[in-house]
């Protein structure tokens, strides 16, 4: 009866285990899906006639253009390799 008990024990851990897996590569892509969308849209807004974005930020010292230019670039650059991460294939633009 006491390995009955274990084996059963062994299982619940094998599959909570799978279970996070799972959960952990669910987090990543969707993750990944959220960055691709605001990467998108802060490069887009980059491109915008606002003359706000022409002032230069007083910490940096970059137009604020530039600055949401690069950050949604990093942004898309992070997803890329986050939709990567899940599953050795892009899995974001399945």
């Amino acid at each position: 009866m006491n390995s009955v008990n274990s084996n059963r024990l062994d299982d619940d851990a094998i599959g909570s285990a799978v279970d996070r897996g799972r959960m952990l590569r669910w987090f990543v892509w969707s993750a990944g899906v959220v960055f691709v969308i605001t990467g998108l849209a802060k490069a887009f807004s980059a491109t915008g006639s606002a003359r706000a974005l022409d002032v230069t930020d007083p910490i940096i010292g970059v137009a604020f253009r530039h600055l949401l230019l690069a950050v949604g670039l990093l942004e898309l650059f992070i997803a890329f390799f986050a939709c990567l991460r899940t599953s050795g294939s892009s899995a974001c633009w399945r």
